[in-house]
């Protein structure tokens, strides 16, 4: 007696068609949008060969309605963020007139919309480059196309970030409210921003729930995409995590030393 076809596909993947059925069709990009959040293997093995403009124009969208709609409940952050980054410019060139800083301020505030938009899309290119570079190191089959598919979609889980981060301003006290890192889902939810050392917030911001997420996605994508197994997937997306925090780790030092 010969053994039936097995029905079951890998992990977050479609159960496989029987013989002679007709090809399943592949997901399209708003159940991408969708279930990346629950079946991130699927995603990315559907979507590697596929457009990855169109969804990182939807991520992209959506950062920007989010950002406008939880603005209102975050303006004291962005606030207490301003006037902290304000007073450090202040200290560095005394000739600044208050006239001058609040043009400052203004300017800011007119094109935040702009640097978090733009930002968003520049750190998933970043973080596409990176995936497909340090993939190499582990003999990586990813193509850049995959790279970049997997880093858009991984990105996706920052769209949550937003929304808690206005949800927490909803409810929390304005008090607490010192500045950014109050307002995500990590361990900076407990410090004191003005009382804090820069090093410290840089570090505890790259354990925010949501940032983890992302970096566990790009190890998902990159043993779906790239045919790496997964623990090294996991070193791979760990090296990034890294390699993204060195930035705003170095600024935080020169802001210490100066």
């Amino acid at each position: 007696m010969t053994e039936s076809p097995s029905t079951s596909g890998p992990s977050g993947d479609r159960p496989s068609a029987p013989p002679g059925a007709p090809p399943t069709e592949p997901m399209s990009v708003p159940e991408a949008c969708f279930s990346i959040f629950f079946a991130p293997s699927r995603v990315f093995a559907e979507r590697q060969t596929r457009d990855w403009v169109l969804p990182l124009i939807i991520l992209t969208a959506l950062v920007a309605l989010l950002f406008y709609g939880t603005k209102p409940y975050l303006q004291p952050v962005f606030d207490a963020e301003v006037n902290r980054g304000l007073a450090i410019a202040a200290r560095a060139n005394p000739q600044l007139t208050p006239a001058q800083i609040e043009g400052i301020r203004s300017m800011q505030d007119k094109f935040a919309i702009v640097g978090v938009s733009v930002g968003g899309a520049v750190t998933v290119v970043c973080l596409a480059v990176l995936l497909w570079v340090v993939g190499r190191f582990v003999d990586s089959k990813q193509t850049v196309k995959a790279a970049f598919v997997v880093a858009t979609f991984a990105y996706f889980p920052k769209l949550l970030s937003e929304l808690t981060s206005g949800l927490i301003a909803l409810v929390r006290d304005p008090a607490h409210l010192t500045g950014l890192y109050n307002v995500t889902a990590g361990p900076g939810f407990f410090l004191n921003e003005a009382t804090t050392s820069p090093v410290v917030l840089q570090l505890v911001a790259r354990l925010d729930v949501f940032t983890l997420w992302v970096t566990a996605l790009l190890a998902i994508g990159l043993h779906v995409t790239g045919k790496v197994p997964k623990t090294q997937a996991y070193i791979v997306a760990a090296v990034i995590w890294i390699i993204g925090a060195l930035p705003s780790l170095f600024n935080a030092l020169r802001a210490t030393a100066g």
